[in-house]
């Protein structure tokens, strides 16, 4: 037996079998000429990336005495023949290399491990290098979740993505590992490497994608442990006075009509008051319209006196009872200042549904508002194939709504975009949710020359409603109204079905009562209703052709006519245009059309009864500051088998200035008429100047119909007793179903904590400082006066913040935060107190007069014994700063300084110097 060692740089020579090891001669020495360094002694073999020189290789053998056979003889010229081929190459061992990661033209990581080869001017089998998990999440700026079935969850700006942990590896030095070959393959990342910068490359796809916003929820409303502000248990509120005058030349009679309405608040609610004057001067003709306590609620509302019914009334006269509703799961939609409508009280335009689909398995689907691109939500499809989205709110303009399918979670790629079918459904509820009515009253039959009137026949039901599936929605009840009634509900809407349908029955003794809609929308641009009851139907389509261009019909069996049409809508240039046809089946044509350039505007429109067209120029013909506006219009009528015609010329200013519900200060109207009743001048005046008092004056000196002059004078008038004397809001009725907050600001000079008459209301800055349920608040939703803030809100608690950043300058309030009550029907005072804060200034000087550093400067209140501390700096001087009214001890390093007292009075600057010394 003998060793034989051979080395090759890309070829392993096989090893002898024991029987080849059998010799026959003394062999010395054997020359191979591989490139490959020779091995000595027993080492172990290894490879190296460099280069290696050829060198001259010797197989040694060991001198012993045994013959070798042939096939020793043919082994050795098959390593002969070897060393005249040329090796085959096959990948160096890699190593672990320091570079820098980038990703675009961005240097992310300046130094990071990984393991590869380089040969000094490419990289040698890229794609197998391996690179740390944790920097190439890094890099990609990916968030890492382990989930509970064993994935691994990666989110960023333009992936998201799960990968089986299995396609990592472990590598002894680095941990973690990732294959450049692997990056691509998962994520969709290409790569390379730059030799000049020493650095990987990366490229995702997603580099310069903007990304969508996310839906921002808003931070609940904390409450709890503020001070709370109680709302008013009784006030009288508003009072107004409606007055109509009227009068013509043909008569010599004035006629005078009015309203009167009085709101309040009682028992956490609204109550209203109103007074029909058929008369104003005949106090005999008076009415009471309405006389009704609402107490809206999250959950529950009363209603006591006069309101609808919740079914189709059977009797006469009007309704007087008491309500009762009880919302389960839900809130209803604000009612914005409207009044009682036990509809809305039991429903919520808002209803949430659900969102599925399928898609395929890694595929990301987005769902994202059809407006604004916010994502609402989004969800990695896993191995089922199916999506969901729970709760989504579908308002009442409908589910405006996209699904976006990004393949493998690529956001960078282009989606395939879906559009889920949701039609609003007045009256539907969210799955699992109810309301459930209760009411009982009479009915009023009112009578002339009585104030109030008689109460009759009894009245009442109960109504359930609850929401049985996300399709559907079941309501039913019993009602009494002269004879005992059966009520039924349906509401349904299919998902994924563009069809809605509500039907409304109540069964009578004599007849089968009901109201049922149908709207189907087979494609978003077509939309047809349906509509029936037990005396007609009708029906309305309407189909979006193409961009600016409708065709509709309608009809219905009342009147036996069916119309067909289309709307156009068309720009060119700056000519805008819209035009409407309609053609029925006994000939009839409605006709509007309506063009604009610039400032001129044409009207024209045509049907069976007449003609009307309108030329009108929007801008400044007396150069005054406002809006103007010259018209000039010509119009005819042939009913009652006459024909009249009248031309008209006006002239139209609205004033710049408005209040805080947006109506103009001015508004005028003024021009001739010439038509075949005669000729005559028109005017017309409103105005809204004088705070709490709405005027508005009419003289029409001919009509289209008519050749008398005629004239109207209308006066309305406000006035709020609650919570101050003031003008009242002409618009005063949106009291019966919200209230508010009178915010008064104020400079407590004196720090009593009450406004004086000396103080006046601070409304400077309103915009910065107040802060409601941690939103900014916006003047346009309010009416700043002098006598404070008037801030109109539904019912509820609401927390308002004060932000130093409206502070008057060396003020500040005693508390900040605070829990306010809002009730219908009032406003709740706020007074917020501002305290002065006063700085004392100055130098400490020792018994030399030299001025004394870091010495701590302490003012006690003798009150309350609260205490200012400063630190003097190196020139000894310290500022004691928010330093309320009152008498101080002065101290220096806990002793007495001279003086040791100060007070501080309400006519002291609040800047006041003062020089302590040592004693």
């Amino acid at each position: 037996m003998f060793p034989v060692s051979v080395l090759l740089n890309s070829y392993q020579q096989p090893a002898l079998t024991s029987s080849e090891q059998i010799v026959n001669h003394p062999i010395n020495e054997v020359k191979v000429f591989p490139s490959s360094p020779e091995i000595e002694g027993s080492s172990i073999p290894s490879f190296s990336s460099s280069p290696q020189p050829e060198l001259e290789q010797t197989i040694s053998f060991s001198s012993y005495p045994y013959q070798i056979n042939n096939n020793v003889i043919s082994k050795l010229a098959q390593v002969n023949d070897a060393a005249n081929q040329k090796p085959e190459e096959k990948s160096p061992q890699f190593v672990v290399l320091p570079v820098g990661i980038n990703v675009g033209k961005r240097n992310i990581l300046e130094s990071s491990f990984v393991r590869g080869y380089e040969d000094g001017a490419k990289a040698v089998n890229f794609t197998d290098w391996l690179v740390t998990f944790k920097d190439i999440t890094t890099a990609l700026n990916l968030t890492v979740t382990n989930l509970p079935d064993g994935q691994i969850e990666l989110r960023g700006i333009g992936l998201i993505k799960r990968i089986n942990p299995k396609e990592l590896t472990t590598d002894p030095e680095l941990g973690e590992v990732i294959s450049i070959a692997k990056i691509e393959e998962l994520l969709g990342v290409k790569s390379q490497f730059d030799i000049a910068a020493y650095s990987i490359v990366f490229e995702p796809p997603w580099l310069n994608l903007r990304g969508k916003k996310n839906r921002i929820l808003e931070p609940p409303v904390i409450l709890e442990g503020l001070p709370v502000v109680k709302s008013p248990d009784l006030t009288f509120s508003t009072f107004a006075q409606q007055i109509n005058l009227s009068g013509s030349d043909n008569s010599d009679k004035l006629t005078t009509q009015g309203n009167l309405t009085t709101i309040g608040t009682i028992l956490g609610g609204s109550w209203l008051l109103r007074i029909n004057q058929p008369d104003l001067l005949d106090t005999n003709t008076w009415q009471i319209q309405e006389a009704q306590y609402f107490n809206p609620g999250d959950f529950h509302d009363y209603i006591i006196g006069s309101q609808p019914t919740f079914w189709q009334g059977q009797g006469r006269g009007d309704y007087w009872g008491l309500t009762t509703i009880k919302r389960f799961g839900f809130k209803p939609d604000n009612l914005s200042g409207s009044a009682y409508s036990p509809t809305q009280r039991l429903q919520s335009n808002t209803i949430n549904r659900i969102i599925e689909g399928t898609a395929a398995p890694g595929t990301l689907v987005q769902l994202v508002s059809g407006f604004d691109n916010t994502i609402w939500g989004q969800v990695l499809v896993d191995s089922t194939g199916v999506y969901r989205f729970d709760n989504i709110p579908i308002n009442s303009t409908g589910g405006n709504y996209r699904v976006l399918l990004y393949a493998n979670g690529q956001l960078a790629n282009t989606p395939v975009e879906q559009q889920p079918i949701f039609l609003n459904l007045p009256g539907q509820l969210t799955k699992g949710t109810s309301s459930l009515i209760i009411s009982g009253g009479l009915s009023r039959q009112t009578t002339s020359n009585e104030l109030f009137g008689d109460l009759t026949d009894i009245r009442g039901g109960v109504g359930y409603r609850y929401g049985v599936s996300d399709s559907l929605t079941l309501g039913a009840g019993v009602v009494y109204d002269r004879d005992l009634l059966a009520l039924a509900d349906i509401y349904y809407q299919p998902n994924n079905f563009p069809l809605k349908l509500a039907v409304s029955a109540l069964q009578t003794p004599e007849k089968f009562k009901y109201n049922a809609n149908i709207e189907f929308r087979p494609f978003s641009k077509i939309n047809l209703n349906l509509s029936s009851n037990e005396q007609f139907q009708s029906f309305n389509f309407n189909w979006n052709v193409a961009r600016g261009l409708n065709i509709t019909s309608s009809g219905n069996n009342n009147s036996d006519i069916i119309n067909m049409g289309f709307n156009l809508n068309q720009n060119f240039g700056n000519i805008f245009t819209f035009s409407s046809l309609k053609l029925d089946n006994k000939g009839q044509l409605d006709l509007l059309s309506n063009a604009r350039w610039r400032k001129f505007n044409l009207l024209a429109r045509s049907s069976s009864t007449g003609l009307g067209l309108q030329f009108s120029y929007e801008g400044d013909i007396f150069n005054l500051p406002g809006n103007e506006s010259l018209n000039l219009g010509y119009e005819t009528n042939n009913s009652n088998n006459r024909d009249n015609d009248l031309l008209t010329l006006k002239w139209k200013y609205q004033s710049p200035y408005s209040q805080s519900d947006q109506r103009p200060i001015w508004d005028f109207d003024l021009g001739y008429g010439i038509g075949s009743q005669g000729s005559g001048f028109l005017a017309s005046v409103s105005t809204v100047f004088i705070p709490g008092l709405s005027l508005r004056l009419r003289y029409d000196g001919v009509s289209l119909t008519s050749d008398s002059a005629s004239y109207r004078i209308e006066i309305g008038s406000a006035v709020n007793f609650s919570p101050i004397f003031s003008p009242g809001d002409t618009r005063f009725e949106r009291l019966r179903s919200e209230g508010g907050i009178l915010i008064q600001s104020f400079l407590d000079k004196n720090n009593n904590g009450i406004r004086d008459n000396n103080e006046e209301i601070y409304t400077e800055d309103t915009e910065l400082l107040l802060r409601l349920n941690n939103k900014k608040f916006n003047p346009n939703f309010a009416n700043i006066t002098k006598q404070g803030v008037f801030i109109r809100l539904e019912p509820g608690f609401y927390r308002l913040d004060l932000d130093p950043a409206g502070y008057p300058l060396d003020y500040k309030p005693a508390q900040s935060s605070f829990a306010i009550e809002v009730v219908a029907g009032s406003y709740t005072n706020f007074p917020i107190p501002f305290i002065a804060s006063y700085t004392l200034a100055g130098t400490v000087t020792d018994s030399q007069g030299k001025p004394v550093a870091g010495a701590r400067v302490e003012a006690i209140n003798s009150n309350n014994k609260s205490s200012a501390i400063s630190i003097t700096n190196s020139s000894g001087v310290f500022y004691l700063e928010q330093l309320p009214l009152g008498t101080y001890q002065l101290t220096v390093n806990g002793k007495p300084s001279e003086p040791n007292t100060i007070t501080i009075k309400p006519d002291d600057p609040t800047l006041k110097e003062l020089n302590l010394k040592l004693p």
